[in-house]
């Protein structure tokens, strides 16, 4: 039997992957971004809940059972205009467009890079890294 290996270098999904594979199909790489932020989130022993309609406020409910924590996540994709993480979270204006009623609902901003999730708690607060 031979095996045949799809991620032959084994390396992580990330935004320019995603683009390479779907092309501008902005829908379709916000799906794989919402999957690949609770896949991560359920790998570290966190309750993921995700939205099972096309709109809505929130992407995913999750629960972090270490601090007993919920959070209502709105899952984007790093703007091509950046080249990494690094360079995203330097600039947390951009990163922290929320509508009124993802406000009210206190929603985090998550987005998912090389095998991690970050989430954005609020401008000028820590951000969680996973």
């Amino acid at each position: 039997m031979k095996i045949n290996y799809i991620n032959k270098d084994n390396k992580f999904i990330n935004q320019e992957g995603l683009k390479k594979i779907y092309g501008n199909n902005a829908k379709r790489i916000g799906d794989v971004n919402e999957l690949l932020v609770a896949s991560v989130l359920l790998k570290y022993g966190w309750e993921v809940f995700p939205n099972i309609s096309c709109t809505g406020p929130i992407d995913l409910v999750t629960f972090n059972r270490e601090l007993n924590v919920w959070y209502y996540l709105d899952v984007k994709s790093r703007p091509p205009t950046y080249k990494n993480m690094k360079s995203l979270l330097k600039n947390p204006i951009s990163i922290l467009k929320t509508t009124e009623e993802q406000e009210k609902f206190n929603v985090k901003i998550a987005y998912y890079e090389d095998d991690h999730v970050y989430i954005i708690k609020k401008r000028g607060e820590d951000i969680i890294v996973i």
